[in-house]
């Protein structure tokens, strides 16, 4: 009976995290990203919505890539978590005059649970 009892109770919660983790919003603030100020360099800045209230923010960060193809790069991005609110990023030592690929991932956490979901891909240039 108690397998019964976990593998139920298992099921549930695999069931029922995944949708919480639907209602999480990640928005690009408007006009962001953009070109940055210096050579090399885009800016990125944005907000993010809880699940719900039993969760919380824990991380950010920035994958970014060449529009024309290549690697693959995560920058860390700093999240204000009391808010969701992370502040005007620069993200730097990009190829200057190239368009790229960005997309912002927040990592939530709910006790020892973790769960990352990712925002919208968006193209900026790097000044």
């Amino acid at each position: 009976m108690r397998i019964k009892s976990c593998l139920l109770a298992a099921i549930l919660v695999f069931a029922i995290a995944p949708q919480a983790m639907a209602a999480a919003t990640i928005t690009w603030t408007a006009l962001y990203p953009k070109t940055g100020n210096n050579a090399g360099e885009i800016l990125v800045k944005g907000t993010s919505t809880l699940p719900d209230n039993t969760w919380s923010w824990d991380t950010a960060n920035a994958a970014v890539w060449p529009k024309a193809g290549g690697a693959v790069v995560n920058y860390a991005i700093s999240l204000n978590v009391a808010n969701g609110n992370w502040g005007e990023t620069a993200i730097d030592g990009l190829t200057s005059m190239a368009d790229y690929n960005v997309v912002v991932s927040i990592t939530f956490r709910k006790g020892t649970m973790r769960y990352q979901v990712s925002g919208a891909p968006a193209v900026a240039k790097a000044k």
